[in-house]
């Protein structure tokens, strides 16, 4: 009996000392190497990061997911940017040029190589789930370029460009820009081209961003310094198309002077001051993706065709003067304003309009504003004047809900004047008919020259009519 015990006991021992030296999985390997293409032997020194893929935005994703031709499609590749976190883990390459990370957790990275002199690139999107072997990655110097260039330039993956100066390319050379290039711009400089434009960029975007902060691991972005503007101002440009660009830490982004009719399609903007600046010749946007504009997304001075568009996290999605244009199936987000136009022909339809602090405001106008959801503003629709001229909009199938204020038939307007002053932005009475409004029973949910906040002001007494409205959703508003 007492052997019996004894046996039992060492089982129970053994099998608890089994479970104390068992351990999951510290973590995997991640290796790989990096070869310095040229002259140099020594491949030595070269900066290697990983870092945690990037929280995509949930809202851009969301939308994506239902219309799939909405925005500049973002993934790891058009939003990582390492000087925007801290790396995971970091390592400098032997004098073979190997580099290995020990103990990574299960997930996915994104590998960012760099040196002096070489600039950097990116191994986007890498899943670790075992150990991994990063093919070689090969690195050539950078290019460097400043002043005016008379020759032929190719800006492509194999080396990053550096623009040192303000550079102009201009005719008889011709620029082709090819898919997966790099271009960093030294802060408060410019690079245009005056010469022919040729896009290879179907498979990869250009990436042309700031120089500053290139090699700063801190993970502060407010400190970058912005370059100027990348600069089109050629008539001869591939396709008439500007396409697959993205576009970071820049004052005026892509600027166009152009007499041309052009085409922009999937450009990703984000953390500048403007993103596209068109300054002659009508255009199209589509499939573009603007967020975090300290100024405005879109600034136009010429005709405009704009749809299929994201613009979200912006001082002003759109600013237009004096234009006209139709703005259909575009999604804005947690704006400023929304779309800030004072334009005379107008069509505002089938967008989407999510927690802006002003949706929309036009002036000088006589637009059509239809088909759109507006929600969670703080001010859905302002019409206003400039130069004295009348602001009449047809405001017609739109639904309304959770607005603090659906509609102000009066604005303050401040876009032509140091001092903000109200204008009339009406001569009669705004009929809108067929329209949703969640509710209004809010005292401010309609705003009108009538309302006691503006009597002592204006003798006129103009009226928001909303007897046709709809009882239930406009059901085909909205983005198609």
């Amino acid at each position: 009996m007492r052997s019996w015990i004894i046996v039992a006991l060492l089982a129970m021992l053994l099998l608890a000392g089994c479970k104390a030296i068992s351990t999951e999985p510290s973590g995997h390997d991640v290796s790989g190497s990096v070869e310095l293409l040229d002259s140099q032997r020594d491949n030595a020194g070269v900066i290697v990061a990983l870092y945690n893929a990037v929280e995509l935005n949930s809202k851009i994703i969301e939308q994506q997911a239902i219309h799939s031709n909405l925005g500049y499609p973002i993934d790891q590749q058009s939003e990582f940017d390492h000087r925007y976190q801290l790396p995971y883990m970091q390592t400098t390459t032997s004098s073979s040029g190997g580099f290995k990370f020990e103990g990574v957790s299960t997930g996915n990275y994104n590998l960012a190589v760099l040196k002096e002199n070489y600039g950097y690139k990116y191994i986007i999107d890498i899943s670790v789930s075992t150990d991994r072997e990063i093919p070689c990655i090969e690195m050539l110097q950078e290019t460097v370029l400043s002043g005016q260039i008379l020759t032929d330039i190719t800006f492509s993956e194999a080396s990053c460009t550096y623009i040192e100066s303000d550079t102009e390319i201009i005719t008889p050379a011709s620029v082709t820009l090819s898919s997966g290039a790099i271009i960093r711009i030294a802060p408060g400089k410019m690079l245009r081209f005056l010469c022919p434009v040729m896009f290879d960029t179907a498979e990869n975007s250009v990436r042309i961003t700031s120089a500053d902060k290139t090699f700063d691991f801190s993970g502060n972005l407010d400190t970058i310094e912005l370059f100027s503007k990348i600069s089109f101002s050629t008539d001869e440009i591939s396709n008439q198309q500007i396409s697959n660009l993205i576009i970071s830490h820049s004052t005026l982004g892509l600027s166009v002077e152009t007499n041309t009719a052009i085409a922009f399609q999937y450009v990703r903007g984000l953390n500048s001051h403007r993103g596209l600046v068109i300054e002659a010749g009508s255009s199209t946007i589509s499939n573009c993706t603007f967020t975090q504009m300290a100024n405005c997304a879109l600034d136009l001075y010429s005709d405009f065709g704009i749809h299929d568009n994201i613009f979200g996290s912006c001082e002003q999605g759109l600013f237009a003067v004096e234009l006209d244009g139709t703005i259909n199936n575009n999604y804005f987000f947690e704006n400023v304003f929304g779309i800030r136009v004072a334009s005379p022909n107008l069509n505002i339809a089938h967008n989407e309009f999510d927690d802006c602090d002003l949706s929309i405001s036009v002036a000088a106008s006589v637009c059509t504003i239809e088909y759109n959801n507006i929600s969670g503003s703080d001010m859905g629709i302002e019409t206003s004047s400039i130069y004295g001229d009348v602001c009449y909009p047809t405001i017609r199938f739109n639904n309304f809900v959770a607005n603090t204020t659906h509609i102000s038939i009066i604005g303050f307007h401040d876009m032509f004047t140091p001092v903000i002053r109200p204008h009339i932005g009406v001569a009669g009475d705004i009929v809108c008919p067929h329209n949703y409004f969640d509710t209004l029973s809010n005292e401010l949910s309609l705003l009108d020259a009538n309302d006691d906040d503006w009597q002592e002001s204006w003798s006129e007494e103009y009226y928001i009519d909303i007897t046709l409205q709809n009882s239930t959703l406009v059901g085909n508003a909205g983005l198609e």
